[in-house]
C-alpha cells in the first residue's frame, strides 16, 4: 500500500482515536468533562452544585495528561513504524497533515456538530452557549496548524535521526 493510501487511512484513525478520547471523557455524563465547556458555562456548573471544582481540576489534568500521550504515541507510531519515512521532510509533512486533519476534525465534527446535539447540554445551563464562537473555531483551524508546524520539526527529527 501506497503511502497516500495509508496516510488517509491513519488520519481517520486518528481522528477517530481523538473523538474516543474525547467521547471516552464523558461517558457516563458530560458532567464528567466539565473541563471542556466554556469557562462561563463552568462557573454556573460549579454554582449550582453539579460538579465539584477541585474534582474537576483534577480530573482535567488526568485525563488531558492521558488525552496528549494517547494521541502522541498513536501519530509517531503511524508515521515511524507504519510509514518508515526516508528522512526527516517526509516524517515532517507526514505528522503535518494527520496533525491538521485532526484540527480540522476536532473544530468541525466536534465542535460544529457533536457539541451543538442536546448530549452537551446540562440542565441549568441552557440560556449560555456551550458552542465556541465561530471565528474561534475558523481562526483555530489555521493557528493549530501553525504551532503544529512547529511541535512536529523535533519530532520528526527524532523520527528521522533515530527511527522511533
Amino acid at each position: 500500500m501506497n503511502v497516500a493510501v495509508k496516510l488517509v487511512f491513519e488520519c481517520i484513525i486518528y481522528c477517530g482515536v481523538f473523538f474516543g478520547l474525547v467521547k471516552l471523557s464523558v461517558l457516563k455524563s458530560p458532567l464528567t468533562g466539565v473541563f471542556w465547556y466554556p469557562k462561563d458555562v463552568q462557573e454556573r456548573i460549579y454554582n449550582l452544585g453539579l460538579a465539584d471544582r477541585k474534582k474537576q481540576k483534577r480530573r482535567a489534568a488526568r485525563f488531558k495528561s492521558f488525552f496528549i500521550l494517547v494521541l502522541a504515541v498513536t501519530i509517531i507510531y503511524m508515521v515511524s513504524v507504519i510509514n518508515k519515512p526516508d528522512d526527516f521532510l517526509s516524517a515532517y509533512l507526514q505528522l503535518l497533515l494527520i496533525l491538521t486533519v485532526s484540527v480540522w476534525f476536532d473544530k468541525i465534527v466536534i465542535d460544529t456538530i457533536w457539541v451543538g446535539t442536546d448530549f452537551w447540554k446540562i440542565p441549568g445551563t441552557e440560556d449560555l452557549q456551550i458552542k465556541k464562537p465561530l471565528k474561534v473555531r475558523v481562526m483555530a483551524c489555521f493557528i493549530m496548524p501553525m504551532m503544529y508546524a512547529i511541535l512536529a520539526l523535533p519530532v520528526a527529527w527524532m523520527i528521522s535521526l533515530f527511527g522511533i
